[in-house]
């Protein structure tokens, strides 16, 4: 049996993927978006928490349907899925 969590991330948190998407990695990313890379860091964290995911790919690549985005826009939403035995 399957189960969905549904976590909308806030509007900073989806400039800081977005950036990450546009710019690959933390320092560029914070450069970029005129933020600290602990702050980047930290939203990464909250998001990790979050999700239950916990690579950088997982973040970026899937929208809420988790259909994969192709690395062009952050989606507004994660759906995580459960799998039960």
């Amino acid at each position: 049996m399957n189960s969905g969590i549904c976590y909308v991330p806030t509007p900073a948190e989806r400039e800081v993927l977005q950036a990450l998407v546009d710019y690959g990695e933390v320092p560029a990313a914070a450069a970029a978006s005129c933020r600290s890379p602990h702050t980047i860091e930290a939203h990464l964290a909250r998001l990790r928490d979050a999700t239950g995911l916990r690579r950088l790919h997982q973040l970026t690549a899937f929208d809420g349907n988790g259909d994969v985005v192709g690395g062009h826009n952050v989606s507004h939403s994660f759906a995580v899925v459960e799998t039960g035995p």
